[in-house]
């Protein structure tokens, strides 16, 4: 996920699918959230692995936490994602 090209394309009206990084607080980042504008976080999934620890303590943490944010938690979302907005039926 990188934050500009997801800025700009939420301002040019593209749907967007942001994987944030564990140390990242989403809800600072994550705006314009509508049905085309879909964000997951390890915090969706497993909020007892973020809750209460200071960004500082999360980033050393990294590695660890990304082993943890599993594809299974956000693949149906994905799913449903790419079926609304990529994918066609022709």
């Amino acid at each position: 996920n990188e934050g500009g090209a997801i800025h700009m394309a939420k301002a040019l009206g593209i749907p967007t699918f942001s994987i944030y990084s564990p140390w990242i607080n989403k809800m600072a980042w994550h705006t314009f959230e509508k049905d085309t504008n879909v964000a997951v976080h390890l915090s969706d999934y497993r909020p007892e692995l973020i809750q209460g620890k200071p960004k500082k303590e999360l980033k050393k943490e990294i590695p660890e936490l990304y082993e943890l944010f599993k594809p299974e938690f956000f693949s149906g979302t994905l799913r449903s994602f790419l079926d609304d907005h990529v994918l066609t039926n022709e």
